[in-house]
């Protein structure tokens, strides 16, 4: 059976340790981005990425609690996926 991991809390006592907890400890605080983030990343407000999720349209997110986070690679892959190459005629 699975042991659950906890983690000892300022005033001593133990928790359970969070999904965000255990997806933050398992990478780099740099791979993830905040919603303002991204938006600032694609020069959109924060409502507007707010509704590409809605529409799935936007990149892909991760909701582990009530804060929704980005991962660095997925913004990227995103992005990169978008590029237009005006060298490239579409006929």
């Amino acid at each position: 059976m699975d042991q659950v991991r906890t983690s000892k809390s300022p005033n001593g006592i133990r928790r359970p340790r969070t999904i965000l907890d255990v997806m933050v400890a398992e990478t780099s605080p740099d791979d993830w981005l905040r919603p303002s983030e991204v938006a600032a990343m694609f020069g959109i407000s924060v409502g507007t990425l707010k509704n590409w999720r809605l529409l799935k349209k936007g990149p892909p997110y991760s909701k582990p609690s009530a804060r929704v986070v980005y991962k660095r690679a997925d913004v990227d892959a995103f992005q990169l996926a978008r590029t237009i190459d005006p060298k490239e005629r579409v006929t």
